[in-house]
């Protein structure tokens, strides 16, 4: 994803615990990507993808912006950490991600 750039983090502190980032495309076109319990962004693939996919078991895939942000940022390996393709995530896994992107410390 070249051209795509993050132009603001913001940490989502208690009772979530994640974080909100600022991506901008190479056509200048701003997402709010949050990783956090429950993952989202604004585009509209994300939109898609979420309403086609509810009810439907293994059917569940991200928006490029998401992975974007787990591969690039955090560092996630996605072929190992199977856990950013869930539709939530617990705790634990949240900080991970984030202990991972040098957003926070976990002891």
């Amino acid at each position: 994803m070249d051209g795509y750039y993050v132009f603001g983090v913001t940490a989502i502190l208690y009772p979530r615990f994640g974080v909100l980032l600022n991506i901008v495309s190479k056509d200048n076109i701003k997402y709010f990507v949050t990783i956090a319990d429950m993952p989202h962004c604004t585009c509209l693939d994300f939109t898609k993808m979420s309403s086609q996919s509810l009810g439907k078991k293994g059917k569940w895939v991200y928006c490029k912006h998401l992975y974007y942000v787990f591969r690039f940022l955090c560092k996630v390996d996605y072929s190992s950490d199977k856990f950013i393709h869930a539709p939530t995530y617990s705790y634990n896994e949240v900080m991970q991600v984030l202990e991972l992107a040098g957003v926070v410390e976990c002891e």
